[in-house]
């Protein structure tokens, strides 16, 4: 095993396994795991099987480590569907340290980004704070989620609190988030204003 951005990680993919051979050297038989598929491995994760989930997309992970879409769902997977706040100070690093591989292998998806955003909201609610409203940085994520990933984020980080879960939520069924992108200021003419003619 190795360890990198402290998590954890397999580097084999296969058992080997010695055959005795009569009369022959001893050869080495290797059987190849067979490739566990993303579709049951995100389908074991919306059944809120984690264990099955965690372990494929460990699997997947093994032949594709910049998987960011994959490393996300491994972090839901070891928040096992509980607030942020009833998960012990080092499962939340583990999930913390797969968030930040995510963004860092896939900056352009909001997914991965928006559960950090989630988890960082759930600890200020813990310590009786929360933020005022969605910042510039909220607006640009929650336009560019789908809903598909909005679900899987609300059902596996149900930080109700959250501004950022409540439009979520809105983006799950169909509508669009509240929130508004910062508008640009007003574009100013370079040229030089009409003189009036005094009579």
């Amino acid at each position: 095993m190795s360890e990198k951005d402290g998590i954890p990680s397999i580097t084999g993919a296969f058992d080997h396994s010695p055959v005795q051979v009569s009369g022959t050297q001893n050869i080495t038989y290797i059987a190849h795991r067979p490739v566990p598929s993303r579709r049951e491995a995100f389908a074991a994760l919306e059944n809120s099987q984690y264990e099955t989930a965690f372990t494929t997309f460990s699997t997947l992970l093994v032949r594709q480590a910049d998987d960011a879409e994959v490393r996300l769902a491994l972090a839901l997977c070891l928040l096992r569907g509980r607030h942020p706040c009833r998960c012990d100070s080092r499962t939340l690093e583990q999930v913390n340290a797969h968030l930040r591989v995510a963004q860092r292998s896939a900056p352009h998806l909001p997914g991965p980004r928006l559960a950090f955003l989630l988890l960082r909201d759930a600890q200020l609610f813990r310590w009786n704070a929360q933020r005022r409203g969605p910042t510039q940085e909220d607006h640009r994520l929650l336009c560019r989620m789908k809903p598909e990933p909005a679900a899987m984020l609300l059902k596996h980080v149900p930080a109700q609190e959250s501004v950022l879960w409540q439009e979520l939520a809105r983006i799950a069924v169909g509508e669009k988030s509240r929130t508004r992108t910062a508008t640009a200021p007003a574009h100013r003419s370079h040229r030089p204003p009409r003189k009036r003619n005094r009579p």
